[in-house]
C-alpha cells in the first residue's frame, strides 16, 4: 500500500511540473499565434493573433483579430495549466471580452470562444505558432 502512495505523489509530482513548464512537445507557449476563428453562426471566419506572455502559470499579452470589414484588437490575460484560459478585453468596442480557452497540442492550439458583446456569437479557434 505504502509502495502504491509513492508511485502516486510521484505521479502527481510529475504532471504538476510538466503543467507548470509552458512547454508540450518543446514548444514553449510564449510568443505570436495566428490562425483563424469561426463563429458558430455564419459562413464569416476572421484571422486572430495572439502575442503571449508567461510567468510561471500566468499569461499576458494583447490580441488582434479582423473579419471582413471589421478590425479588433486589446489585452489578453489568464492562466495556463493543462488548458490555456484567456479573457480577451477590447481596446477598440467598449465593453467587449472574449474568453478563449484552448489546449496546446505541439505547435498549436485549439479550442472555443465566448463573447460578452451583445449578439456576438462563440465559436471555434485554430492557431499555430509563428
Amino acid at each position: 500500500m505504502r509502495r502504491l502512495a509513492v508511485r502516486a505523489a510521484a505521479a502527481l509530482l510529475v504532471a504538476l511540473a510538466l503543467a507548470g513548464c509552458q512547454r508540450l512537445l518543446g514548444v514553449p507557449l510564449t510568443g505570436t499565434w495566428t490562425g483563424v476563428y469561426e463563429p458558430v453562426e455564419g459562413d464569416a471566419s476572421g484571422v486572430l493573433l495572439l502575442d503571449l506572455q508567461v510567468s510561471g502559470s500566468a499569461v499576458s499579452g494583447t490580441w488582434e483579430s479582423s473579419l471582413p470589414g471589421t478590425l479588433a484588437q486589446g489585452s489578453a490575460s489568464g492562466v495556463v495549466g493543462s488548458l490555456l484560459m484567456l479573457e480577451l478585453t477590447s481596446t477598440t468596442v467598449a465593453d467587449c471580452s472574449f474568453h478563449l480557452l484552448a489546449e496546446q497540442r505541439g505547435d498549436r492550439l485549439v479550442g472555443g470562444y465566448t463573447a460578452d458583446c451583445g449578439a456576438v456569437p462563440g465559436g471555434w479557434v485554430e492557431l499555430s505558432k509563428r
